[in-house]
């Protein structure tokens, strides 16, 4: 029987159980050191080693090291692979360089800083394209070459090129005409604000651009935007010469030169300055009042050649008309990475605008964009939008593109309104093809300067206006700048500035390039002696194999053919060696020798002293005409070449190659007491930051030289307090407290890279192996004694018996254990013994974020006893369910855990409500003891902890 609607009455249901509220995560890191590229003091999420490199790039490069010639590297790209290799799900990253706002910060607070070196943006001159942008200095507005600028800040763009095209979509235009400034014709529908159209007619030699401002009445309305007349030959034949001055693209000043006009014009320049003419630059020609506009094709000595065009008046051309709106493509070719990006348009008000293309700290500086997203390589300058920002406040400063462009074909448009709107790219030069891809612009700075990172030292590091602040100052300094003032923080403290109600998402902080060994600016290579190569060991001249050897000890330049000789005997041709001549500046060069004759054995040898003293033989073999030698460190290296043949041996030839591959040279080993008094700094630093509210903990390592009574002295000058306040090296006695809000780890772990073996400090493994385990088992889970991924060695590899002095220093040590690589300890910095094991740090910290969290509920709600037996039953079901967890030590939830509501008056009349919570964590079994016992003939093993 079918009862359709329900029968009155009482239905009871079976009220679902509640969904268990979710812990907050204790398994994300962040990460501050130095990368190749990509945004500055800026914190960007990430879920994996590629996003990383999507955002960072690959390995960092910094100085060299003195005595081997290796390239020290930044330390945070492998820190956060090994952190995702050991099991980490998410992390943040933050890269560390001098940056003009960082700069600007000390300098506000009248901190003068003449050695500061902030990082520089590469630059590129784009080949066939010009812009007209408002003048800085006078009302008006000017064409000059396109510029581009890298994504990022850094050297890095060194490696990049681009390449341009245009692509055309035909228009049909009707029913054309005048207006004051612009033009106006018939609606299709294919046009949108924005929009940069071509237009020719005519002789076909002049092309016109106009942007396209409203479109309203069934009209399109188009302001000018500029013309051009290409330059052709002459009709009657003749050369047409005119002297001038040239602009050339990416260079400053002007230049004396000539321009002979012609389909493929001619401009000849001081041969003193012929090395800027580079193919797909532009070239400004300026003779009496005109522009003429060259884009060089090819070179030949101090002469460009290729296409050029004069700027005219813009004006309606004449039947028969074409049209064409316009975009641009920009193909960009980096190392492992080719990406176009497609239909991008001239103008900035338009869709897809090339200007709409923001740096990577612009970009980045909104909290909606702190994700990994991959992005083009390169991105309008910064000076072209401050100049179209200036040519917008030129028109009073009011209204957007719309309300300018509703004034246009009105006699309410100004002069100023013009300016405003003009700016636009112009591809006057670009072919449908992509042309030969060029490479940045040449900056004469050493890498390291360009990615600001010249000097080493806390400045790169420490937010100026917070280092020296601590606790509850140091909480409401960031608050202040954060918050109200909503300004860039900078350095480390950029770890306050990542997203969170009422905590930041990460937990756990690491800065592994603060135990870099620190660099300075190297000594100039000294001028080389001459190599003294000596003369070969060659059979004997005057007899044959065999013969009595010859009292005449003379040496020989040729065989003496007039004695018996062996019929192999012959003199071989002096090889010639090639070599650089100028000091290189390149981790690899090459060295040649040519063609040899057949079956000769080509033998080369290197020394490090020009009387080849301590030559070692580095080739030997048969055919080759070449070795590329890398690897070498700074100074000079002396080479020398011979050939054997049918037991013959030719004369040496030698050459002398110097090394200066960078201006900066790492600093050797030892560490210098003010080389470890930074990192004290810079520890004392984390710690602060790590426990100012109790958000973070604080993942330290070691210089990578440090042996056991380096690693103990360190932890121990770290652990001692100052009376009192302390310092900016020093904790005081009232923060001991802090210590246990950081743990110390070495040795450095060895890897596989690209490049053969790598060597990174242990915190991105340690964190990884972390954050694993607070996702899998608990944050109350001691994070020791599971094998670390990844990890072929240790450097250095420390003796069993030194053990013990590390365990009692609180360094946390790496061990190869029979299971693999694996933590030996869990320990703090803190000496007290509730604090000693991180893993009643971390439960603190869950306990902290969990209540914060569960606390907000109660915001409001009527303070009385109900709401005290809500947050009473409440709360015990959290701690009920992290006692059946294992997070506690007692058998039970009594023994594990009190939850005490206090009430009195004074808390109610003012609207307080106090919980006193005490836990007692669950401790780590430290040791096992096994016990052997033998009773008659059976033997029995006994565990004991």
């Amino acid at each position: 029987m079918f009862a359709g609607d329900a029968l009155p009455g009482i239905r009871v249901d079976v009220a679902p159980a509640p969904v268990a509220e979710a812990l907050p995560r204790m398994d994300v890191a962040v990460f501050a050191g130095f990368a190749e590229r990509g945004p500055c003091h800026r914190a960007i999420a990430l879920s994996s080693p590629t996003a990383y490199e999507t955002v960072f790039g690959g390995v960092c490069p910094l100085a060299y090291e003195a005595d081997s010639g290796a390239r020290l590297t930044g330390n945070l790209a492998a820190t956060v692979r090994a952190f995702f290799s050991n099991g980490g799900k998410r992390c943040w990253a933050i890269r560390l360089a001098e940056t003009d706002d960082f700069a600007a910060v000390r300098a506000s607070l009248g901190v003068v800083d003449p050695g500061s070196r902030p990082a520089t943006m590469g630059h590129f001159a784009l080949p066939g394209i010009l812009c007209r942008l408002p003048d800085a200095e006078d009302n008006a507005s000017i064409v000059s070459p396109a510029m581009l600028g890298a994504a990022s800040l850094g050297s890095w763009s060194d490696a990049m090129q681009l390449a341009t095209r245009v692509a055309r979509q035909p228009l049909a235009i009707t029913r054309q005409h005048r207006v004051a400034y612009g033009l106006r014709f018939a609606d299709r529908g294919v046009l949108s604000p924005g929009d940069l159209i071509e237009l020719g007619g005519g002789n076909g030699l002049v092309t016109r651009y106009a942007k396209v401002l409203r479109i309203s009445g069934g009209e399109v309305f188009a302001l000018w935007i500029a013309s051009f007349a290409r330059i052709t030959d002459s009709e009657a034949g003749s050369l047409v010469i005119k002297k001038g001055h040239a602009r050339i693209s990416g260079e400053s000043g002007l230049f004396i030169a000539k321009l002979t006009e012609g389909t493929t014009a001619t401009l000849a320049i001081d041969p003193a300055v012929a090395k800027l003419l580079v193919p797909g630059r532009w070239v400004q020609f300026l003779h009496q009042g005109e522009a003429d506009w060259l884009r060089i094709e090819t070179v030949k000595g101090s002469k460009a050649l290729g296409p050029a065009w004069q700027q005219v008046a813009s004006r309606l051309p004449g039947a028969p008309l074409s049209a064409a709106r316009v975009t641009v493509d920009i193909a960009e070719h980096r190392p492992g990475t080719d990406r176009v990006s497609a239909g991008l348009s001239p103008a900035p008000e338009a869709a897809g605008a090339i200007q709409g293309l923001l740096d990577a700290d612009l970009f980045h500086a909104d909290p909606a964009n702190r994700t990994a997203a991959i992005r083009p390589g390169f991105a309008v300058a910064r000076s072209e939008s401050a100049l179209i920002a200036l040519g917008y406040a030129g028109s009073g400063g009011v209204g957007s593109f719309g309300d300018i462009a509703a004034r246009f074909g009105t006699p309410a448009f100004t002069p100023s309104d013009r300016i405003a709107l003009r700016s636009s790219w112009l591809p006057i030069g670009l072919d449908a093809s992509f042309g030969e891809p060029i490479g940045p612009v040449p900056q004469s700075d050493d890498p390291l300067v360009r990615d600001g990172l010249s000097r080493f030292d806390e400045r790169l590091f420490l937010d100026p206006r917070l280092a020296d602040l601590r606790g509850a100052t140091l909480v409401e300094q960031v608050a202040a700048i954060r918050d109200l003032d909503e300004r860039q923080l900078f350095g480390i403290h950029a770890a306050f500035d990542i997203a969170g109600d009422l905590f930041p998402e990460p937990s756990l902080l690491a800065v592994p390039d603060a135990v870099q060994p620190g660099w300075e600016t190297g000594a100039p290579p000294a001028a080389a002696l001459p190599p003294q190569p000596g003369a070969p060991a060659n059979p004997d001249w005057r007899t044959h194999s065999g013969g009595c050897a010859s009292a005449d000890t003379t040496a020989l330049a040729a065989p003496d053919f007039g004695a018996f000789l062996d019929s192999s005997t012959r003199l071989l041709d002096t090889p010639m060696l090639v070599a650089p001549t100028q000091p290189v500046v390149a981790d690899l060069f090459t060295l040649s020798w040519g063609p040899q004759p057949a079956g000769s054995v080509v033998v080369l040898e290197e020394a490090a002293k020009p009387d080849f003293s301590d030559a070692v033989e580095i080739l030997r073999d048969t055919g080759v005409e070449h070795l590329d030698i890398p690897g070498r460190a700074q100074g000079a290296h002396y080479y020398r070449l011979h050939i054997e043949l049918d037991g013959n041996v030719s004369s040496y030839a030698s050459a002398v190659v110097v090394l200066h591959k960078a201006s900066y040279v790492a600093f050797g080993e030892p560490a210098g007491p003010a080389r470890l008094a930074l990192l004290a700094r810079l520890q004392v630093a984390m710690v602060r930051i790590a426990g100012a509210n109790g958000d973070f903990f604080a993942l330290l390592s070691l210089p990578r030289h440090f042996r056991t009574a380096d690693a103990a002295a360190h932890a121990s000058a770290l652990t001692t307090l100052a009376p009192g306040a302390g310092g900016v090296a020093q904790l005081g006695a009232d923060e001991q407290r802090l210590l246990s809000f950081g743990a110390v780890y070495h040795p450095w772990l060895m890897s596989r890279g690209s490049n053969g073996l790598l060597a990174s400090p242990p915190e991105g493994a340690v964190a990884g192996m972390m954050a694993a385990r607070a996702e899998d088992r608990g944050a109350w889970i001691a994070p020791a004694n599971d094998p670390l991924q990844d990890i072929v060695g240790l450097d250095p590899a420390f003796p069993e018996a030194e053990l013990l002095t590390l365990d009692r220093a609180r360094v946390n040590m790496v061990r190869r254990l029979p299971l693999g690589f694996t933590l030996y300890d869990a320990d703090t910095l803190s000496s007290e013994r509730d604090w000693r094991q991180i893993n009643v740090r971390r439960l603190m910290m869950l306990l902290r974020r969990t209540l914060l969290r569960r606390g907000m509920t109660y915001v409001f709600e009527p303070n009385g006893p109900v709401l005290r037996r809500a947050v009473e039953r409440s709360l015990v079901a959290t701690l009920d369910d992290l006692q059946q967890r294992g997070a506690f030590a007692g058998a039970s939830s009594a023994q594990s855990f009190r939850v005490a509501v206090q009430e009195s008056a004074a808390d109610l009349d003012g609207g307080r409500l106090v919980v006193e919570i005490s836990v007692a964590p669950a401790q780590p079994i430290r040791f096992l003891t096994v016990s052997l016992v033998q009773q008659g003939a059976r033997l029995t093993i006994l565990e004991a902890a």
